[in-house]
């Protein structure tokens, strides 16, 4: 969603609730429009054709510099996608193994010094 269609969405969820139509002035949303953005009827009309064909708003009539809007949907940003998932450390599994064979070798030596000490 573009700047211009994000900031119209805004103002007509903090003017209204979903599914209740209600009358705004062209200045109103014209005021929204963020900075560096042309501010125009036409580029106003393609913002809320945009927003009307993606389903968030309803126009009933728009006609004098006035338009009749209602909400249909809340906007909820998509979380981005997890690009990687966690992965098993691969070393995990070998330091397990280098543990395990330090302690047999040191328990079989002490096997081998206990038997030539008894012997």
């Amino acid at each position: 969603m573009d700047g211009i269609c994000g900031a119209v969405l805004k103002k007509i969820e903090a003017l209204g609730t979903v599914g209740r139509y209600f009358i705004v002035s062209e200045e109103e949303f014209l005021e929204c429009f963020p900075e560096g953005a042309e501010r125009s009827g036409t580029e106003l009309k393609k913002a809320l054709e945009s927003l009307a064909a993606e389903g968030f708003i309803d126009v009933k009539y728009s006609g004098g510099g006035m338009f009749c809007v209602a909400l249909i949907k809340n906007y909820v940003p998509e979380e981005p996608a997890e690009t990687e998932k966690r992965k098993p450390n691969p070393y995990y599994p070998l330091f397990f193994y280098a543990f395990a064979g330090g302690a047999a070798g040191g328990i079989v030596t002490a096997l081998f010094a206990l038997l030539f000490l008894l012997c």
